[in-house]
């Protein structure tokens, strides 16, 4: 009986040391994922600060690129395309409407436009022309950051509230990018939507690329020969604002 005993307690003591082993090789993999991944992180954040110091100078120093931008802040709405739709096919100013507050800027997007309009001016960005979905928020995002707008464009809005398919869409968004006003030494800018920019649109873009932006935010396309290739892209406008600032002493 004794022997018996001494087994089981040998066989549970092997369990517990294998278990022990088993859970300790996990932890210490999982430990170096980690470990690999925030070195990872580390040297990509690295690089995309460089590559932003990079544009931010391009965009200044030799213009001639298309920048999409997508509208400061609104509030979240329900279906928001559905109100841009009611919007574009009747032909009104949501901005007197009863839901402005789904289609237009939030009280914090017309500040940021506005505060995104005072860096344009510290920079005296070149600008040639101005094109504007003509969905409330987009056409504000222009006036408030850039005084004017020279072009509204419908095919900018969404995809979604009409009858017509994904394709169909994304080529009028792309014959729009090719033919908007453009020329070396002069930047064009878009205001528009998120959604609108997307793999089918562009011929061209970083590897590892990712299409979406944060409100304010913006891509830098050049148009070469008939392409449209993505160079780089500020995903927040604070990324772009801060080669601006000098912290003080």
């Amino acid at each position: 009986m004794k022997k018996n005993f001494l087994i089981l307690e040998k066989i549970i003591l092997y369990f517990c040391v294998i278990i022990i082993t088993f859970a300790s090789l996990i932890y210490l993999y999982e430990k170096k994922n980690q470990i690999l991944t925030k070195l990872k992180r580390s040297a990509n954040y690295t690089n995309y600060i460089e590559e932003d110091k990079k544009w931010f100078n391009e965009i200044i120093n030799n213009p001639g690129y298309i920048l999409f931008f997508r509208h400061a802040e609104r509030e979240k709405w329900l279906d928001v395309k559905f109100y841009d739709a009611i919007e574009l096919e009747n032909n009104i100013s949501a901005e007197n409407s009863t839901f402005k507050k789904a289609v237009c800027l939030s009280s914090r997007g017309v500040e940021q436009a506005k505060i995104m309009g005072e860096y344009f001016k510290k920079i005296n960005l070149n600008i040639k022309t101005i094109v504007s979905s003509p969905s409330c928020r987009a056409r504000q995002t222009a006036i408030m950051a850039l005084g004017k707008i020279d072009t509204i464009e419908n095919k900018l809005v969404h995809y979604g509230p009409w009858n017509e398919t994904e394709d169909f869409h994304y080529k009028n968004v792309k014959n729009v990018l090719l033919n908007v006003p453009y020329e070396k030494g002069k930047n064009t800018i878009i205001s528009a939507h998120n959604g609108v920019i997307e793999e089918r649109v562009v011929d061209e873009y970083p590897i590892g690329f990712t299409f979406d932006l944060n409100e304010g935010g913006f891509y830098i396309i050049s148009k070469d020969n008939g392409k449209l290739i993505v160079k780089h892209k500020f995903n927040n406008f604070h990324f772009f604002s801060k080669n601006i600032l000098k912290r003080k002493e």
